[in-house]
């Protein structure tokens, strides 16, 4: 079986939710490959596997260009979350949107939100940048805005019983979750037995 050390990058929903059984999976079926994990944005993951840093990643999206190759696990839903407590936001076009909760520029999420607000020329009255998703969504929990992720990151959450979930609306409520690495990569036997599993776990993860 494959032997040595994968250098795996995967964004921040991903790493909470569905690597604790991915790499549980690859340590009892490849005992001799281990993993060195780095969380981040997609923006950040893929920077770091085209600077040779890492040698895989699990990112929102597809593989941005002809340098990388990219299979497609899994279509996320993507959600507007606000607060199960008070009034449902308003967010109508050409009016001030209520403060948004998301991660730094590069997240894919971050970026479909925006793109919809946009799209309605709804300005939120504030952009905050959390770095975890505990954080984003106590938050939202509490009142104080509101975010966009997949529905599935709701549904396993702690504080789910204090948010409500309504599906983003057009082209922004769909997005796909990838496993990318570099065409020129020549960790072929350890990319091969990881991608399997990966591609096993993504696909059946609810």
């Amino acid at each position: 079986g494959p032997v040595g050390s994968l250098r795996l990058g995967a964004v921040e929903t991903v790493a909470a939710l569905d690597l604790p059984r991915m790499l549980e999976s690859l340590r009892h079926r490849h005992p001799e490959l281990s993993v060195e994990l780095s969380t981040g944005t997609t923006h950040e993951l893929i920077r770091l596997l085209k600077d040779l840093k890492l040698d895989v990643v699990i990112v929102s999206g597809l593989a941005p260009d002809k340098t990388l190759t990219g299979l497609p696990a899994r279509t996320d839903e993507l959600v507007l979350i606000h607060a199960a407590a008070g009034d449902m936001p308003t967010i109508k076009r050409n009016r001030p949107a209520p403060p948004v909760y998301v991660y730094k520029v590069g997240c894919a999420f971050r970026a479909a939100l925006e793109g919809w607000l946009g799209s309605l020329k709804a300005v939120p009255a504030a952009v905050n940048e959390l770095g975890t998703l505990d954080g984003i969504l106590a938050h939202v929990a509490a009142g104080n805005g509101v975010t966009a992720l997949p529905a599935r990151i709701v549904e396993h959450h702690m504080l789910r019983d204090a948010l409500h979930t309504r599906p983003l609306p057009g082209g922004f409520g769909k997005l796909a979750t990838s496993i990318v690495w570099r065409q020129d990569s020549t960790d072929g036997p350890r990319l091969r037995a990881f991608t399997a599993i990966a591609l096993e776990s993504l696909g059946s993860a609810k």
